[in-house]
């Protein structure tokens, strides 16, 4: 019985050292030069990869090892968007939502037991300018993404201007506020995308850099 024992114990013991031994690799990549990843093995808090650009890169992890991969913060003009395509314990990461706002880091974990693979995928972003006309009377000039207020410049003297950077395609909307005693007086610049805003309020899809100067004017 003891020698079972024993037996069973040695065999346990080598099953586990060559588990522990299998190597697996993880393959990560970017689809934009602006990209990169670092993957932190999450069992040692060590980094142990930084994979910048549309080359992929390799690493050999023990099967089983606990792994973070994240993209940078700052990838101007691009901002993350998904890991997609993912393959092996990577797919963990596929429906993975990236907070609001751009420019954040977006991090998975997941635990890897076969080769695996991610590409971290960026969308391009448009910088958007808004501001008062140079002379022109005071208001406000109101952007929006979709639904949402991300914009909100007050025309300031001699001239106050406004900036953000959006996603591409997003569905901008410009609204002009006259402050009192003024009226919408036109565009005294409209660039990119914007180019053709005539009424006061305005809708476009964002394409490229663009910029919208608009004229508050006194009423008669």
């Amino acid at each position: 019985m003891k020698k079972m024992l024993v037996l069973l114990f040695v065999f346990a013991v080598i099953s586990a050292s060559a588990h522990a031994a299998i190597q697996v690799k993880l393959t990560v990549v970017s689809n934009t030069l602006y990209g990169k990843i670092s993957v932190v093995n999450k069992t040692t808090n060590q980094q142990v990869l930084t994979c910048p650009g549309t080359t992929p890169c390799n690493i050999s992890l023990s099967a089983g090892t606990k792994v973070k991969i994240s993209t940078d913060v700052q990838t101007v003009p691009f901002s993350f968007a998904q890991w997609a395509p993912v393959s092996g314990s990577a797919a963990a990461c596929q429906n993975l939502t990236p907070p609001a706002g751009l420019f954040n880091v977006v991090p998975c974990e997941f635990t890897i037991t076969q080769d695996s693979s991610a590409t971290a995928k960026y969308v391009e972003t448009f910088h958007l300018r808004v501001a008062g006309a140079t002379g022109s009377g005071p208001g406000t000039i109101r952007v929006k993404d979709g639904h949402v207020t991300k914009i909100e410049c007050t025309k300031t003297l001699p001239q106050g201007e406004c900036s953000s950077r959006f996603l591409i395609d997003s569905n901008i909307t410009i609204e002009n506020v006259p402050g009192p005693n003024q009226q919408f007086g036109g565009y005294a610049t409209k660039t990119g995308s914007a180019q053709a805003c005539t009424s006061s309020t305005c809708k476009f899809v964002l394409k490229a850099d663009t910029i919208v100067f608009s004229n508050f004017v006194q009423i008669p």
